[in-house]
Formats: C-alpha cells, structure tokens, sequence
C-alpha cells in the first residue's frame, strides 16, 4: 500500500514540474520578440500602407484618428468636390449647396399621430391607452417636378 502512495506522490511531482517547466518556456519564449515585426501585402491595390501591428497601434492610440491618415487618389480626386461641411468658427455646418441639393430632392413624409385613451370593455378589464403612427402621405422624390 505505501508503495502505491510514493508512485502517485511521485506522479503529481512530475505532472507539477512538467507544467511549472511549460509555462515557463511558453513566458519565456513571448518575452523575446522572435519573429518579424512587420509583414508583407503583396497583391494590394495601390493606395494601401502596410503597417506592422504596433504602428497600427501607436497611430491609432491617441483621440485624433484623422491626423495621420493615409490619403489615396480617390481621396484627391473627392477633395475637388465642394464640401458639405463648413467649419466656421466654433461650430460646423452645412455648405449652402449641400442644404440647398438636400433640401430641394425630397419631400418628409406626413405622419399622424393616433391616441387611443384608455378603457374599460364590457367585463370590466382596464386597456390602456397607446399611440398609432401612420404615415398619411409617404415621402416623394422632386427632381423633376414644377416645385
């Protein structure tokens, strides 16, 4: 019977060190930086940087994302266009021909508001009151149109 005890007492000895041994090759092998810090992208399309994971990280890592962006052809030729928005001041807003295209395609659609106010039916149950929306007139396009 003691015979039996030693084995297994060695056995957990064993099983302990073993795993005391993987977990510290496993730490050990993190904290050298093996391997390569960046990685390639061959076959992307022109316009796109490749970044190691940590410069993605230090470029990302403050509350100005837009600083350090990576502008492209199709960012050039966006530009050209007039802006929607116009920062004057402390506040920003919309260009007047974006309010004025945004304002002249569509009509809003009329909504109504149905109240129905509680009540009591016939065997005394309690409905509460609720609100129906229906739209009466949908929204409609007015490009075209003798506005």
């Amino acid at each position: 019977m003691r015979m039996f005890q030693t084995t297994r007492i060695k056995i957990k000895i064993v099983y302990l060190i073993s795993l005391c041994l993987g977990v510290i090759l496993l730490v050990g092998c993190s904290q050298l930086g093996i391997g390569q810090a960046e990685y390639s992208c061959s076959g992307m399309p022109n316009g796109v940087k490749c970044l190691s994971a940590s410069e993605v990280y230090a470029l990302t890592d403050t509350h100005d994302y837009t600083t350090n962006k990576i502008t492209t052809s199709r960012d050039i030729e966006a530009s050209q266009f007039h802006p929607l928005l116009v920062n004057s001041g402390n506040t920003t807003q919309l260009s007047k021909s974006a309010m004025a295209f945004s304002n002249s395609t569509r009509t809003e659609a009329k909504i109504m508001r149905i109240l129905i106010t509680p009540w009591e039916d016939g065997e005394g149950d309690l409905h509460l009151g609720e609100f129906i929306l229906t739209e009466v007139e949908p929204a409609k396009w007015i490009i075209g149109q003798g506005y």
